[in-house]
């Protein structure tokens, strides 16, 4: 199985999901799942944004090498599942790629169909509250993946 994590700008909480996704999925040793990441926007090879660089590596986790790209309908077509931050994001597929609209969730469902806030540009304490929001939904689904019912 293949997961595209999807947000705006590919610097923030895309990244975030995907290297604490990864992490998780190698600790819980579930290999059957990868995970990347990208944004609705072209935003040429950004790096992360540096407060999400130190929460993921207070986590042991280096995500310095990544640089944002924007999502392609290549990418779209070679994933089985799309989990988006926003609704927004959801929109940006329905409009641009409405093929792959049946893959998308977003991240915080099924628990909450609410959209995951994007803090750039505030306190590390609003990323932090963004990051352990989406860094608990992720721990559910690799649980979920590990623990099929």
């Amino acid at each position: 199985m293949r997961i595209l994590y999807l947000c705006t700008a590919n610097i923030c909480r895309s990244p975030a999901a995907e290297f604490y996704m990864g992490h998780l999925l190698e600790k819980l040793e579930i290999p059957h799942v990868e995970v990347s990441s990208a944004g609705i926007l072209e935003m040429g090879g950004a790096p992360v944004d540096p407060v999400v660089l130190r929460e993921l590596a207070s986590h042991g986790i280096d995500a310095s090498e990544h640089r944002s790209k924007a999502a392609t309908a290549e990418m779209l077509a070679r994933c089985g599942e799309v989990i988006v931050m926003e609704r927004r994001h959801r929109a940006w597929i329905r409009d641009n790629h409405p093929e792959h609209l049946r893959k998308v969730s977003l991240v915080r469902e099924p628990e909450e169909s609410v959209d995951l806030f994007d803090p750039t540009g505030g306190t590390v304490k609003e990323y932090r509250c963004a990051l352990d929001l989406l860094f608990k939904c992720l721990e559910r689904r690799a649980l979920a993946f590990k623990y099929p019912v």
